[in-house]
C-alpha cells in the first residue's frame, strides 16, 4: 500500500496542506491545516503535519509568480532531436546567460507536421529562493499550482470540460489558466485577492479590465499555438455570490465565462468538507491528485536545484555544453530551410508527375527516390551533431562557433575560464561518443583581458567528413 500523502502549497499569504490516504482508486481526505506565510519559513506548517510518527510522503506545490511561458512550433522529430531544438530557442529567447535561468518544457500533440511547445522559464535564484528552508519536509516532488489547479478542475469539479481558461480567486491571491489539451500552457498570477476586491469598487473595476485584457491574450496564445478552439473561460467557485459578479463583469466585455463548482460526491470519508474549504484548499487537494496521475508530464522546474532524499542520482544534474544564442539561431534556421525546402521540391516534384499526361513510371519513380534517399544519407544531420554535442554535459565550455564542409574536419570553436581544464574532458566525452573520431583540440590562446581561454577543435563526423564535395555553412557571432 503506497504511504498517505502531505500535499503543502505556498498560495499568497499562506502555508496549506492537506492530508490524504489511498481508498481503492480514490484519495480520502483526513486533515486540512493552514497557517500565516512569514518569510520563507516552513517550519510552522512542517509543525502542524507532523503530528504522529507515520511515514508520510511530501509533496510540495509553489506559486507561478515570476515564472513565465513561452510558446513555439517545431518539425515532428524525435524526442532527442525536440530537446535540442527546445534548448537552443530557450537560451536564445532569454536575455539572461544559461547558468542563471531554469526552465522545464512540455510538447504538444503533432498537427500538420508542427509540435507546439510549452517552455516554463524563470531566473534559477528565484527558484532557489523559493524552495530555501524546505528540507525538513524532504518532499518527493516539487510542483507548480496552476498545473495542481488544472488537475482539480478536471478531477472535482462540475461543468464544460472544453474550457481553455480557467480563473481560480482566492482571499489574498489569484491565478489565471490557460489549457490545451487539458494541460497547463500558461499561468498569470496576481496578488490581488477577495478582500481587496470586496472592499473597493475601483480595485475591482481594474481587476476586471485587467483580467479580460489576460483573457483576450491568452485567446492569441491559442491562436498561435495552431489551436482553433474557441475561447471558454471556467470560473472556479465556492458558491459565493462574489464569483457571479465575476462572470457578469466578463460577460459584459464580451468573455464567454460561467461559474462552476466542485462535485461534493466526489469526496468520501468520515472528514466533514464543503464547497468553500475545497475551493479554498483546491491546489493543495489538486497537487495530491496531480502527483498520482498516470502519464502526467510536469514542468519540472525544480529538478536541477532539488533532490528528493529517496532518489539516487547516478551522476549531477549539470547543465550542458552552452551553445550561444546567436550561434544557435543560425544552425536552426539553417536546419528548418534544408528541411523545408528539401519537402517542397519533393512534393512539388510529385505533383507535376501526378498532374503530367505522360503515363507515370513507377519503377522510375522508385530509383529515383533511392537516389535521392542515397544523397540526403550523406548530407549533415544538425540535430544528432547537436544533441551528442550537448550530451558531453561540460558546463564550463562555451562554443562560439562550428564550421562544417562536405568532406573535411568539422571545426567547433570555444571559450572557457582561463583556469579551467574542462576542454579535455570535453574532448575525451567527444571521442568517447559514437560517429566521433580522430577528435584533436589545437593548443588554447590565453585572452589575458576577458580572462578566458579560446580554443578550436576538429574531428570527423560520421560519413559527413569522408566526401569531397558539398556547400560550407558558416556560424559565428
Amino acid at each position: 500500500m503506497s504511504k498517505p500523502i502531505h500535499a503543502i502549497t505556498q498560495h499568497g499569504d499562506d502555508y496549506k496542506a492537506v492530508s490524504l490516504k489511498q481508498a481503492g482508486e480514490q484519495l480520502e481526505i483526513i486533515d486540512f491545516y493552514q497557517c500565516e506565510r512569514k518569510s520563507n519559513d516552513w517550519n510552522h506548517i512542517h509543525q502542524k503535519i507532523s503530528s504522529n510518527g507515520q511515514a508520510w510522503e511530501n509533496i510540495i506545490g509553489l506559486d507561478s509568480k515570476g515564472i513565465a511561458f513561452y510558446h513555439i512550433n517545431t518539425p515532428d522529430v524525435d524526442s532527442q532531436k525536440l530537446e535540442t531544438i527546445v534548448r537552443m530557442q530557450a537560451e536564445s529567447l532569454l536575455p539572461l546567460p544559461q547558468k542563471d535561468i531554469s526552465y522545464a518544457w512540455r510538447p504538444g500533440q503533432t498537427s500538420n507536421g508542427n509540435i507546439p511547445v510549452t517552455i516554463a522559464v524563470a531566473k534559477t535564484s528565484q527558484l532557489q529562493n523559493n524552495i530555501n528552508g524546505i528540507n525538513g519536509l524532504s518532499p518527493s516532488k516539487i510542483l507548480l499550482n496552476p498545473e495542481a489547479i488544472v488537475q482539480g478542475w478536471l478531477s472535482f469539479y462540475d461543468g464544460n470540460r472544453d474550457a481553455n481558461q480557467l480563473i481560480y480567486i482566492t482571499d489574498n491571491a489569484s491565478v489565471t489558466c490557460l489549457i490545451n489539451e487539458n494541460k497547463l500552457i500558461q499561468a498569470i498570477y496576481s496578488d490581488i485577492g477577495r478582500k481587496k476586491l470586496k472592499n473597493s469598487q475601483s480595485e475591482f473595476n481594474q481587476f476586471v479590465e485587467q483580467l479580460a485584457h489576460d483573457l483576450r491574450d491568452m485567446n492569441l496564445t491559442l491562436s498561435t499555438n495552431n489551436t482553433n478552439k474557441s475561447l471558454n473561460t471556467i470560473i472556479l467557485s465556492n458558491g459565493d455570490d462574489f464569483y457571479k459578479q465575476i462572470q457578469s463583469h466578463l460577460n459584459e466585455r464580451n468573455i464567454d465565462a460561467a461559474c462552476t463548482t466542485p462535485n461534493m460526491a466526489c469526496f468520501t470519508g468520515e472528514k466533514d468538507v464543503s464547497p468553500q474549504i475545497i475551493h479554498e484548499f483546491l491546489p493543495a487537494v489538486g497537487l495530491a491528485y496531480l502527483s498520482k496521475a498516470k502519464q502526467s508530464q510536469t514542468f519540472d522546474l525544480y529538478q536541477q536545484l532539488y533532490h528528493s532524499p529517496d532518489k539516487k542520482s547516478s551522476k549531477p544534474n549539470t547543465p550542458p555544453v552552452i551553445i550561444t544564442a546567436c550561434l544557435a539561431a543560425v544552425l536552426i534556421l539553417t536546419y528548418f530551410l534544408i528541411s523545408y525546402f528539401s519537402d517542397v521540391r519533393q512534393l512539388n516534384y510529385l505533383e507535376n508527375q501526378l498532374n503530367s499526361n505522360e503515363s507515370m513510371n513507377i519503377n522510375q519513380l522508385i530509383k529515383e527516390n533511392q537516389v535521392r534517399k542515397s544523397i540526403a544519407s550523406q548530407r549533415i544531420d544538425l540535430l544528432d551533431l547537436l544533441s551528442k554535442i550537448n550530451q558531453s554535459n561540460e558546463q564550463e565550455v562555451i562554443l562560439d562557433n562550428m564550421l562544417y564542409k562536405k568532406g573535411q574536419k568539422i571545426k567547433l570553436s570555444g571559450h572557457i575560464p582561463q583556469n579551467s581544464q574542462a576542454h579535455f574532458d570535453f574532448v575525451d566525452k567527444l571521442q568517447a561518443t559514437k560517429g566521433f573520431s580522430d577528435v584533436r583540440l589545437d593548443n588554447p590562446v590565453l585572452d589575458e583581458k576577458k580572462k578566458q581561454l579560446t580554443f578550436s577543435i576538429t574531428f570527423d563526423y560520421q560519413n559527413f567528413t569522408k566526401k569531397k564535395r558539398s556547400t560550407t555553412f558558416k556560424s559565428k557571432l
